[in-house]
């Protein structure tokens, strides 16, 4: 009703975006904005959905995280970098990671595979396997978990946790 009297009002052709990628129809909703720049080539608001559409629409993505713990102490500082690679699939995204760390004086290695299933609107799993040979990180681990989306941005989940060292625990 909005578009038939505005049809080239900014807030209603992002609420019409906004409804268009919230119906899986990323693409349709990237057209939509598209409309706005050409109109408005300078609005923040549509640049900044503009980029946050093209992040969602990326099949692959590589990236690179690091951080470092400082003490107090006469500890070494430790080293964390995480390298991951994600492809987003039909089924949901799949990411691969490796995580190297140094610490106390010890360098270690973990190679994880996080994978996001949708299952149907509203209900997706998380499923993480990981395996390492240091002693800084578990032998091997296991994730399995359920979500659910409720009104209100609430969300619910269940899941299971396993990390195995010497001991398992869950």
């Amino acid at each position: 009703e909005a578009l038939t009297h505005f049809p080239n009002s900014e807030t209603v052709l992002l609420a019409k975006a906004s409804a268009e990628q919230n119906s899986d129809k990323p693409e349709d909703a990237l057209k939509t904005v598209a409309i706005i720049l050409k109109e408005n080539p300078e609005s923040k608001k549509a640049l900044s959905y503009k980029n946050s559409l093209n992040q969602s629409l990326r099949l692959h993505a590589i990236g690179i995280s690091s951080s470092i713990d400082s003490y107090s102490e006469v500890f070494d500082p430790m080293k964390y970098i995480t390298l991951k690679y994600k492809r987003s699939t039909k089924l949901g995204s799949i990411i691969a990671k490796v995580n190297l760390s140094r610490r106390f004086a010890t360098n270690a290695a973990q190679y994880e595979v996080d994978f996001y299933p949708r299952i149907v609107k509203g209900l997706y799993a998380y499923l993480n396997v990981g395996f390492s040979k240091s002693s800084l990180y578990p032998d091997v681990r296991f994730g399995a978990e359920l979500h659910k989306s409720l009104p209100h941005s609430f969300e619910v989940s269940l899941g299971i946790r396993t990390l195995k060292y010497t001991s398992t625990t869950n």
